[in-house]
């Protein structure tokens, strides 16, 4: 009986490293496509042939319209396109000023 107990404990204890064993196996696998996927991406979208000129300046609303980025329309136009209201030459803005005198 001792002896069956025993050998059903090794086998138990092999079947359980091997599956480990298969399980890190997957994980490598995973792992190296992974990094092969990051590498691509790495090459192909972040090229070194494509200038890379942030802004420097940041533009502000000025109460000048010359200097404000809205240039006295009252929209700001981002870089996505969408449009915000600008805090100083808003048309709502104004439309206050005027009922409040």
């Amino acid at each position: 009986m001792f002896r069956y107990t025993v050998i059903l404990l090794c086998l138990l204890c092999c079947s359980c490293v091997q599956e480990e064993v298969v399980i890190k196996i997957n994980l490598d696998d995973k792992i190296k496509k992974a990094e092969a996927s990051f590498d691509y991406a790495e090459r192909t979208i972040l090229r070194d042939d494509v200038p890379n000129n942030p802004d420097d300046e940041i533009i502000r609303p000025d109460p000048d319209p010359d200097k404000c980025p809205c240039k006295g329309t009252g929209e700001i136009k981002h870089g996505d396109g969408h449009t915000t209201e600008c805090p100083f030459h808003s048309i709502n803005l104004m439309f206050k000023s005027y009922e409040g005198e």
